[in-house]
């Protein structure tokens, strides 16, 4: 299944603004990150399809994923 992932702030940086990612049926979010290799102790907000999310939660076709640093994070 494909996911969008959207990056804000310094994780553009890195990764670019926008990919798309293809992951396997029941994959969830920590399944994706850690695929693309953000860090442990990166700390991050987590939205799915437009509202806050957990690590745990399951990801389906056609989801966008958003992942923004924390205030203190894009102070850098």
């Amino acid at each position: 299944m494909n996911v969008i992932i959207k990056f804000s702030a310094s994780f553009r940086e890195k990764w670019g603004e926008e990919v798309l990612r293809k992951c396997r049926p029941g994959s969830s979010i920590i399944d994706l990150i850690t695929a693309i290799g953000i860090p442990d102790n990166e700390s991050f907000t987590i939205m799915l399809n437009g509202s806050n999310a957990s690590m745990n939660d399951q990801l389906h076709e056609g989801d966008t994923l958003s992942l923004m640093p924390l205030a203190a994070e894009i102070r850098k």
